[in-house]
């Protein structure tokens, strides 16, 4: 009975041990290498054996590596790997003979694909580093895959993802890299190059979603599809060229925003498309990238307008909605986005050939971009982009702040429907069209930019209420030095420095309340500052010196007041009503206006004073200089030193005794009217 008891006790207590041994997981036994040579690798079979040894839930070892010793390798076998392994190829040249039986010619059967079967979130094979190695796919014309689409490497539901020194090239159609709901993924100085079918518009780099087969497309069984997205990925120092695109996604589930991107350092060239295409992107950082020969830059954005958005081969729309069960957040307050210190190139495409694009749509609108440091030039002697240089639309709490563009075929920056967006200390030359134009937006700062030799206006804003130019620099413009058109009510126009305008250099067009204060302006072909509409306007304190025409204009509004500016060498008018109701001019200084210093028209109904000096006579040899101007005002002659005031006689003749006058003697007058404005002229006597 006892001997029995004991038995049954010693069962029991191996049962238990071993049930406690099933529970706890097998410790992995240390590093493992496997090395392959040329000799070897019977078309790739040997290096699959050695992927294998990791194969399973649990990997046998700690690290697995398997060393592809140097050497030109043609490969057979299609690999899958598994979690915590490294395949080590530097000097390797690994040529890609894909097997399409059953598959046809499409993209199931990439190179090189982490186990993922059957697994969900990032819980596929992980911790995967792929370092060195020529990865040649044979798209060319006469190789063995012309004609096939293929990713060549897929990535799925994993995570601590590294590949790193790559040089991926030859490929036909498809994308070299993709990685499909993945985490924590460094894709780090490689080499993209020579994709075959151009026309295709496939990314060197394709980032995309678990959503389904069309959109991720898979060879592996029981693939799982949950709508898991890439997240902490990036990608630094690598280089592409002749690819369609480099890097991105194109396209998007609802509600789902890959995000903790980062792009730095790399070098595109003779891209098809976009460089970067950032598309439902949050917390994204584009830094210090070179970009040349581009169909578009950089070009980050949301569910956009058809014009801005795509229609890429999978389908009608590259916007779907999320699988049942997913949870979803709306567009983020603040996407956190930030395109700074790129240099780029040469961008061509006719429909999309912007430097920066940031695009999303009225209901969708990207919130929370800088966009800072950027250069965008010519590459030669053509024209920087085919389109604008930086280009935002329906966005909100913007910086483009620091950018330089130089001779875009259109606009240098343009913002579209937006608010909150504030353009600073940029630099923009040789525009072909506008200079900065901020159009159907709100609340738009531009200040302190430098535009030069624009072919249009320099800064132009349309239907833009409660924004601000402020403290700019503009010449050498063909159409206008800064202009606010229609609906650009309570704008303020302060503090800029307009040289050289080939028209108006300061202009005001049916926008109501604008004050405009204290701008310096030279040399503008036609007006200074013209305000036609501008019902309640103020220009004060401004200089505004050589105008071919008149100095200020004010125009067909009421309400306007023109105070303490200082108007100098006008052709024309100094300062000019024309059809204005409960309009004034006061303190104002005038010099040297051809005609009219103030002119009120007759169709203008304000209390007015004219003040222009008619005829005048300053004659050799006489002691008095006498003329004409308006009734009641004062008149003040300084000659030889002194200084005499008179009034104007009942008819508004006025004479005023001098010193006898030599020929040449300078002779300096003003009149001052009852508000102040006072209008200066110098002549000689004769």
């Amino acid at each position: 009975m006892r001997t029995k008891t004991w038995k049954n006790l010693l069962l029991s207590s191996v049962v238990c041990l071993l049930f406690t041994f099933l529970l706890v997981p097998v410790k992995a036994a240390g590093n493992h290498e496997v090395t392959i040579t040329t000799g070897n690798y019977n078309g790739g079979k040997a290096i699959q054996e050695a992927l294998d040894l990791q194969k399973g839930d649990t990997p046998q070892y700690d690290l697995l590596t398997v060393t592809i010793q140097p050497g030109t390798y043609k490969i057979t076998e299609a690999f899958v790997v598994y979690g915590n392994t490294k395949i080590e190829a530097t000097g390797a040249t690994l040529k890609y003979v894909r097997t399409v039986t059953g598959e046809g010619k499409d993209g199931k059967a990439p190179m090189l694909t982490n186990f993922c079967s059957g697994k969900k979130g990032y819980s596929g094979a992980s911790n995967i580093t792929v370092n060195g190695g020529t990865w040649d796919f044979q798209g060319k014309p006469g190789e063995e895959n012309d004609g096939c689409s293929m990713e060549a490497f897929r990535f799925m539901h994993g995570s601590n993802l590294n590949f790193t020194n790559l040089t991926m090239q030859n490929l036909y159609e498809s994308h070299f890299i993709t990685i499909e709901g993945v985490k924590q993924v460094t894709i780090s100085g490689c080499t993209f190059r020579e994709m075959r079918n151009y026309s295709a518009k496939k990314e060197a780099i394709h980032i995309d979603c678990m959503h389904n087969d069309s959109m991720a497309p898979s060879n592996q069984d029981n693939t799982v599809y949950d709508d898991t997205i890439c997240q902490d990925v990036t990608i630094t120092g690598c280089s592409f060229d002749s690819v369609p695109r480099g890097l991105g996604t194109h396209i998007a589930v609802a509600g789902l925003y890959p995000s903790n991107m980062t792009i730095t350092n790399n070098t595109f060239q003779n891209i098809t498309y976009e460089a970067i295409k950032a598309y439902h992107y949050k917390n994204v950082t584009i830094t210090g990238n070179s970009i040349t020969n581009a169909g578009c830059g950089i070009k980050v954005y949301l569910y956009a307008d058809p014009a801005d958005c795509d229609n890429d081969e999978e389908g009608n729309s590259n916007y779907l909605e999320p699988l049942k069960g997913t949870a979803t957040e709306g567009v983020p307050g603040d996407l956190k986005t930030i395109i700074s210190d790129n240099q780029i190139q040469k961008v061509t495409d006719k429909n999309n050939g912007f430097g920066i694009q940031i695009a999303g749509n009225k209901d969708r609108i990207m919130s929370g971009v800088t966009i800072s440091g950027n250069t965008i030039t010519p590459q030669g002697s053509g024209n920087a982009t085919k389109l604008a240089g930086i280009y935002t639309k329906y966005s909100k709490n913007v910086s483009i702040s620091g950018n330089t563009v130089t001779k875009s075929s259109q606009t240098g920056i343009l913002v579209s429907d937006s608010s909150n967006v504030n353009a600073s200390g940029n630099t923009v030359a040789s525009a072909q069209e506008n200079g900065i134009i901020a159009q159907r937006s709100k609340k738009i700062t531009l200040s302190g930019n430098t535009v030069t030799s624009a072919k249009k206006h320099s800064i132009y804003m349309n239907q833009c209420p409660d924004s601000a130019i402020r403290s700019n620099k503009v010449k050498k413009d063909k159409a206008g030095g800064i202009c606010a058109d229609a609906g650009c009510d309570r704008m303020q126009l302060i503090g800029n420095n307009v040289e050289s305008s080939g028209k108006n250099a300061v202009a005001v067009l049916s926008s109501k309340k604008v004050k405009i204060q204290n701008n310096r302006i030279t040399s503008a072909k036609n007006f200074g500052i013209f305000a036609t509409k501008a019902n309640q306007s103020k220009i004060q304190k401004n200089t505004i010196s050589v105008t071919g025409n008149s100095g200020i204009v004010a125009e067909k509004s009421s309400g306007v007041k023109i105070v303490s500016n200082q108007v100098s060498k006008s052709g024309k008018y100094g300062i000019l009503f024309n059809g204005t109701v409960q309009s004034s001019a006061s303190k104002n200084q005038i010099t040297a206006a051809k005609d009219y210093a103030l002119n009120y028209s007759n169709n203008s109904k304000n209390k007015k004073w004219n003040l222009k000096f008619q005829r005048l006579s300053v004659k050799a040899g006489s002691k008095k200089v006498t003329g004409h101007t308006t009734v009641g005002l004062s008149v003040s002659v300084t000659a030889n030193g002194k200084t005499k005031t008179s009034k104007t006689k009942s008819n508004g003749d006025f004479s005023i005794g001098t010193k006898k006058l030599k020929k040449g003697t300078k002779v300096t007058l003003k009149v001052k009217d009852k508000l102040g404005n006072v209008a200066t002229m110098t002549t000689k006597a004769k």
